[in-house]
């Protein structure tokens, strides 16, 4: 340093009892960059790994990529043997940024097992504000962020704006756009059944999550969803406001006795596949079957924290009564011939879309 003409003010060393040891090295890089930002905060930051045992060279380059602020380079120039540049060496710039990036999404695999969308696009967000991260990279962070986006949204019962974002996206996405354009509604040809699958397989994630309350709450709402659709798509019949005048003329009068709130007649689920039956459906005929079985898988809702009790559910009750619940919702659409796609949002195919 003296021989280079910096001042003994301008540079600090630091002494390692082994610098043959990775640990060592890289906790003493740890507390200078600590020490740097301390007293030179917003300053340019650089680390060389030209000098030095091997072992500090491979702690310069893991320092360097778990903390991409700090710009890696060595001294590059003319050499005779292996141990060192004999002469005219230049600084040479080592741009670390794409390796940074791509171990960051490979750590958040995991995540996107699990659904976690919203999780992984923060946590990526950083990433794709270095400037130094190479262009391909910053394209492909880019896409898998807002892929991450629109499947959050997906995740969320938020369609419209899924539908938006994956239109914007474009290329592999086409299958998803026509997916969600069927659940929307949007197609010539989409099946009334759809959002009722599509709210199936919501509790399935919830359930990879280990969220088994939500996930109840979601096959609950399914088993309410399907007699609504069946009510609403086969006899024009809207739960929210029943019309009598719909009703089998042999038990109107029992539907009439429900009495009205805010001048209308509400069925709750359970009075639904009822009605159907009243109508010699073939999904209320299957209620009746099943509706021991149902009743008592539904009241894992009821005591639910997420609706009127006070217990949480766990895997055990889960696999005993919410099982129950996915069977039924199957089987009732197959009772309903209605041939829904059965197509779980992508995890870790979403770094393929």
């Amino acid at each position: 340093m003296v021989q280079a003409g910096i001042p003994a003010d301008g540079f600090e060393k630091v002494v390692l009892d082994d610098p043959d040891d990775l640990e060592e090295v890289y906790q003493a890089m740890l507390q200078i960059n600590e020490e740097v930002k301390r007293r030179f905060p917003g300053a340019r930051k650089a680390i060389s790994y030209t000098g030095g045992t091997k072992t500090m060279t491979a702690g310069a380059v893991l320092f360097a990529i778990r903390y991409p602020e700090w710009e890696l380079s060595f001294i590059k120039g003319p050499r005779e043997d292996l141990v060192k540049v004999t002469c005219g060496g230049t600084w040479w710039a080592v741009n670390v940024s794409g390796i940074y990036a791509q171990g960051q999404i490979e750590a958040c695999q995991p995540l996107l097992e699990q659904y976690q969308y919203a999780t992984v696009q923060e946590l990526l967000r950083p990433l794709q504000m270095n400037p130094a991260l190479p262009a391909q990279t910053k394209t492909s962070l880019q896409r898998l962020r807002q892929l991450c986006k629109a499947f959050d949204a997906w995740d969320r019962f938020d369609h419209q704006e899924a539908l938006f974002l994956l239109n914007v996206l474009g290329g592999k996405s086409g299958p998803w756009i026509k997916l969600v354009k069927d659940i929307l509604g949007y197609l010539p040809t989409s099946n009334a059944y759809q959002p009722v699958a599509d709210m199936l397989l919501n509790a399935g994630r919830r359930v990879v999550q280990g969220h088994y309350d939500d996930a109840v709450a979601r096959l609950y709402r399914s088993v309410e969803m399907l007699a609504q659709v069946r009510l609403k798509h086969v006899y024009s019949i809207d739960t929210g406001n029943l019309d009598l005048n719909k009703v089998p003329d042999d038990c109107r009068e029992a539907y009439a006795a429900l009495g009205y709130e805010k001048g209308r007649i509400r069925l709750p689920l359970a009075r639904s596949y009822s009605l159907l039956a009243d109508l010699n459906d073939d999904l209320g005929l299957f209620w009746v079957k099943q509706q021991n079985r149902m009743v008592n898988a539904l009241e894992i809702r009821n005591y639910s924290i997420m609706a009127h009790g006070k217990n949480p559910i766990g895997n055990t009750q889960y696999q005993e009564y919410g099982v129950v619940l996915e069977k039924f919702i199957q089987e009732g659409l197959e009772e309903c011939v209605a041939k829904v796609t059965w197509q779980q949002l992508p995890a870790l195919e979403l770094l393929d879309l």
